[in-house]
């Protein structure tokens, strides 16, 4: 009884990581995230990262230490603020501006020199697991976001994601064209696949500043760690990255 049920549920599970819907699925949810942890930054970072470096002085976020003190009529504050205080204030920031905008960009210049790179080794080796691995190094990108508590730590976490979407996006959508060789098809659920990256920045901005603001840090970027790991645990590349195993061994 028991080994009849456990050939059935193998027999499903080998179906379900063949078909073409699942792909489809799976690399729209695999988008979806890599875009969530994409945009989940933008109100995150900046807040945290001027109270990490402030630390020792502020007792508050960026909003609060900007607002002390500061009087309905705003001409009056300019007024009472001294000129090297407001000198010191807008150096400060712009100082800060700039670390930001080097670290958001550095995703963006990591996947542009690796693209070509990736689909090079996607040619040799197959669309799987070019695009399981993506997902590998993406959840490990979150991992480090939620545990890293320096700027260094965050900026190696974004350099990271880097190579992981470009793992991710273009293993995948190879993955699709493979799967649905017709052209009305392909056309059809290469949209569907990518609306998935749609989905992850309309998420991500509001995700993260609700969780963030409720629970800190860590917790929205474990939550995206967590369903990463759910949704690698069901990829129909495991069965090819077997395959590619035995041969080897």
């Amino acid at each position: 009884m028991l080994g009849n049920a456990r050939v059935r549920l193998e027999n499903l599970s080998y179906k379900l990581q063949s078909s073409d819907r699942t792909t489809l699925v799976i690399v729209f949810l695999g988008l979806m995230l890599d875009n969530l942890l994409l945009t989940v930054v933008v109100p995150i970072l900046p807040d945290y990262l001027y109270e990490l470096e402030h630390s020792s002085t502020a007792s508050g976020n960026l909003q609060e230490q900007l607002s002390i003190d500061e009087p309905d009529d705003y001409s009056e504050y300019i007024e009472s603020t001294s000129t090297t205080q407001r000198t010191f204030i807008a150096a400060d920031l712009l100082n800060e501006n700039s670390r930001i905008g080097l670290l958001f960009s550095s995703k963006a210049f990591v996947q542009l020199f690796v693209n070509p790179c990736v689909g090079i080794i996607s040619g040799r080796l197959g669309y799987s697991i070019p695009s399981f691995v993506g997902l590998v190094i993406i959840f490990f990108s979150s991992v480090v976001f939620a545990i890293g508590s320096s700027y260094g730590a965050l900026f190696f976490a974004r350099c990271i994601q880097g190579f992981g979407s470009s793992a991710l996006v273009i293993s995948g959508m190879g993955l699709i064209s493979s799967r649905y060789p017709e052209e009305v098809d392909r056309s059809k659920n290469m949209g569907v696949a990518l609306s998935g990256i749609a989905a992850g920045v309309l998420i991500g901005y509001p995700f993260g500043s609700i969780i963030y603001d409720a629970a800190g840090k860590a917790l929205p970027f474990a939550l995206i760690a967590i369903c990463i790991a759910l949704l690698g645990g069901h990829f129909p590349i495991l069965s090819a990255f077997y395959q590619t195993a035995n041969a080897f061994f």
